[in-house]
């Protein structure tokens, strides 16, 4: 689940670092453009905070898949837009995937590891967050490299991929059937 946790965040941070050079790129906008579209992102994350009690309540043991679809569908935006509104949306879609994929995250580890050990294992995700973030540059040039293209969105695609693949993965499993 940790290491999980670690791809979502450099998959998701190769879309954060590419936006720029995509407006830029796209002639959509300026530095000030991308700033705003992903501010979206963090607005995505407020909204998952103030649904994921209906949300999990809902979805229960698919919260998780579903947020991984909804992280897909942000970075789907992102690849296949050529225009503001559509990086807004995905920026925004991927906020409340990423979100809602934490929380649920942090559900599961609480239903599975005694009370005991819930600090240690949080602490463990967590470490594994920033590392993901530090390692997106890396995948970046990683993708770069295998792929021969300096094509920015092509990471991304992989990251919608990942996603989706990611949700096909925990939507079989029920990732845990104790809730």
């Amino acid at each position: 689940m940790c290491l999980v946790n670690c791809i979502s965040l450099i998959f998701i941070n190769s879309m954060s670092l590419n936006i720029s050079t995509i407006i830029i790129k796209g002639s959509m906008g300026n530095a000030a453009s991308a700033g705003m579209v992903l501010s979206m992102f963090t607005i995505g994350g407020v909204l998952a905070g103030a649904i994921f009690g209906l949300a999990f309540k809902l979805l229960k043991n698919y919260t998780l898949p579903a947020a991984f679809l909804l992280l897909s569908a942000g970075m789907a935006c992102v690849v296949y837009g050529n225009s503001m509104i559509m990086l807004i949306m995905g920026t925004c879609l991927a906020g409340i995937g990423s979100s809602l994929a934490t929380a649920a995250m942090l559900m599961m580890i609480g239903s599975i590891v005694p009370s005991a050990g819930q600090g240690i294992i949080t602490g463990i995700l967590m470490t594994l967050v920033n590392l993901g973030s530090f390692l997106a540059t890396y995948y970046i040039v990683l993708v770069a490299n295998i792929s021969g293209s300096t094509d920015v969105k092509l990471p991304i695609f992989y990251a919608m991929v990942g996603f989706l693949v990611l949700a096909a993965i925990y939507g079989i499993m029920g990732w845990n059937k104790r809730f």
